[in-house]
């Protein structure tokens, strides 16, 4: 069995597969006026407190693919002229 940490790295690696779906994901998952997770509506659960699993999954997922991009980014040189 996986732990927590573990299961949300997985989770933040597939949400980082594809594009766009972190930063919408963010965009969902925020927090309402009581400190829960607007995003999380469950039938019958309670909300959960706010920042939830998704959220951070989703913040990681960004996170891996900002550092990704950067890895690919040439640096522009000041005296490089095209």
């Amino acid at each position: 069995m996986m732990s927590c940490n573990e299961s949300g790295s997985a989770l933040a690696a597939e949400i980082a597969a594809i594009p766009g779906v972190a930063a919408r994901l963010i965009a969902l998952h925020t927090a309402d006026s009581t400190g829960h997770c607007a995003g999380c509506v469950w039938l019958d659960h309670p909300r959960l407190v706010y920042p939830c699993a998704i959220q951070q999954a989703a913040t990681r997922a960004l996170h891996t693919q900002a550092t990704r991009l950067a890895g690919r980014v040439l640096p522009i040189r000041p005296d490089a002229r095209s």
